[in-house]
């Protein structure tokens, strides 16, 4: 069983992978995907939010369900490669052509 804390950690890193996402999703006119992104990432944020007003640690359910939903997406991300270098590539081909 993982710390209350690195669970938190790997959620909010998973947030902040999120909210990259959204924006290629956005950039790749994957609107879809790009509010089935935001709308995990507010649920994880809620989540967060609760834990901390509550402070009580995020029980074993919360924080599997939590970090399984938001890692499916964020493979779904990786099957439309959405990845650094092949963002790069793209941006850096959208400039040239500007």
């Amino acid at each position: 069983m993982l710390s209350p804390n690195s669970v938190t950690r790997q959620l909010s890193d998973q947030i902040s992978l999120a909210k990259a996402f959204v924006v290629i999703a956005k950039e790749s006119s994957n609107i879809q995907f790009a509010w089935e992104l935001s709308a995990q990432i507010r649920n994880a944020q809620v989540l967060l939010s609760s834990v901390a007003s509550r402070r009580a640690p995020l029980t074993t359910t919360e924080s599997e369900t939590a970090i399984r939903d938001m890692a499916l997406l964020l493979f779904n991300a990786q099957q439309l490669h959405y990845d650094s270098a092949t963002m790069i590539m793209r941006l850096k081909t959208k400039i040239q052509s500007s």
